[in-house]
């Protein structure tokens, strides 16, 4: 479900062009997938299991990294294998950082969009191939 981007798309305001590549060589990409469609993907795996417990709408207060969420306003919820999806002052991310991994986090000013954009005239997609918006976003 991921796009392959070996580099990202520099669009200069005189209408140039150009790419700085992710990696070293050809060989070196990341893969890019749509928030939306990476969480649609986690939810719809773990509604299938009936040993998993979603717990939506709960502030995290704090987190024991052997598997136990404690909340605010509901008793705790413990288990083998912990998903913090609880945002950009992420409680379970903190708690991590906190000496078990190498860990810095940068918070940009202008926050996160995800670009939405319709194919043009002709069903032309306006973007290079392996740049954005991804396939399933496109609309028109």
């Amino acid at each position: 479900n991921g796009v392959k981007m070996p580099a990202r798309m520099i669009h200069k305001v005189s209408g140039e062009t150009y790419e700085v590549p992710y990696g070293r060589t050809k060989e070196h990409f990341i893969l890019s997938i749509s928030r939306l469609r990476l969480n649609q993907m986690i939810l719809t795996a773990a509604e299938k299991r009936e040993n998993v417990n979603l717990h939506f709408n709960h502030r995290i207060t704090d987190v024991d990294l052997n598997g136990t969420l404690k909340f605010s306003d509901k008793p705790d919820a413990s288990g083998d294998v912990l998903i913090g999806a609880d945002g950009a002052y992420s409680k379970v991310r903190s708690k991590m950082a906190r000496g078990v991994f190498d860990f810095s986090q940068t918070y940009i000013p202008h926050g996160y969009k995800e670009l939405v954009m319709d194919k043009g005239e002709k069903n032309g997609i306006r973007c290079v191939k392996n740049s954005l918006p991804f396939p399933d976003q496109i609309v028109g």
